[in-house]
């Protein structure tokens, strides 16, 4: 299973502190002009949990256990994809 996190463009700093791979994304806001978004995508998830039990995890739980709890904070979207 791959995860694609998208996460609020605020934790830029964090997300480059942790040295995470990741892309910019520009998003839709009505309030907002020139609005982006951070997207990090994590393959074979299974692996980096050591078990199949991403699949029963929420969104929350799941961006704490493969990223970090503060990020989770401006966890925007998760979008989990099957191989």
């Amino acid at each position: 299973m791959q995860v694609k996190f998208t996460i609020d463009y605020d934790l830029i700093e964090l997300v480059d502190a942790i040295g995470l791979d990741y892309d910019i994304v520009d998003a839709k806001s009505d309030l907002i002009d020139d609005y982006k978004e951070i997207e990090i995508t994590i393959d074979e998830v299974e692996y980096h949990l050591g078990d199949d039990d991403g699949i029963n995890l929420t969104d929350d739980d799941l961006c704490a256990n493969l990223l970090n709890e503060t990020l989770c904070e401006g966890l925007i979207y998760t979008q989990r994809i099957y191989d």
